[in-house]
């Protein structure tokens, strides 16, 4: 929780909605407002019937080396990745590039291949925004289009043939021009690893 208040200083939040972001319990969540708000890192202000949280304003040198240092070992590509992969069943390929910027944030550039994308993955990766303080630019065609992009060589995609990019799930050259679009999807063997949900 310290994180998504580090993460978006401008942002308010209330009880039930850091509960949904967090998948908790409420009395968990209440007990750790409290703690925040009496070290002085949040600050409490009601707002109607609403008690909105937001990260102590001013400039503050001691959150902004809290924030430094969360950023420095939470890794949101892994729980991206790991987003991702619960869908794979519906998708065929997924790429993504962390871009860090100057601020501290970053953004995270995906681009996944499906027939039918999942809504519920745009759902949770509009949750990873918050949760993570990153900014997600998502691009999501379908096959047909994913190959005419990438055999017309779009700017937009041009961070797809750069250095640093994690393939999720598939392979982008099966669908560059002369690859074979339907072994993009490699093959799933389940294994008592795979099953566990870990990985090699």
């Amino acid at each position: 929780m310290l994180a998504i208040f580090l993460f978006n200083p401008e942002r308010d939040f209330f009880l039930l909605e850091l509960v949904s972001l967090l998948r908790t319990g409420r009395g968990g969540v209440q007990r750790e407002l409290a703690n925040l708000v009496a070290a002085g890192v949040i600050e409490r202000r009601k707002s109607g019937v609403k008690v909105l949280f937001r990260r102590k304003t001013g400039d503050d040198p001691v959150l902004e080396k809290l924030e430094e240092l969360v950023r420095a070992v939470t890794d949101h590509v892994s729980g991206i990745v790991k987003v991702i992969t619960v869908f794979k069943d519906f998708i065929r390929l997924a790429v993504l590039k962390d871009v860090p910027r100057g601020n501290g944030r970053s953004s995270v550039k995906i681009f996944v291949v499906t027939d039918k994308f999942p809504d519920d993955l745009a759902v949770e990766l509009k949750r990873l925004e918050v949760l993570y303080g990153v900014d997600v630019d998502l691009s999501a065609p379908d096959y047909e289009n994913a190959k005419r992009l990438l055999a017309e060589g779009s700017k937009e995609l041009g961070w797809l043939e750069g250095p640093d990019i994690v393939t999720v799930l598939g392979d982008i050259d099966k669908l560059l021009p002369g690859g074979d679009v339907e072994e993009a999807v490699e093959e799933k063997k389940d294994d008592l690893f795979s099953s566990a949900g870990l990985t090699w």
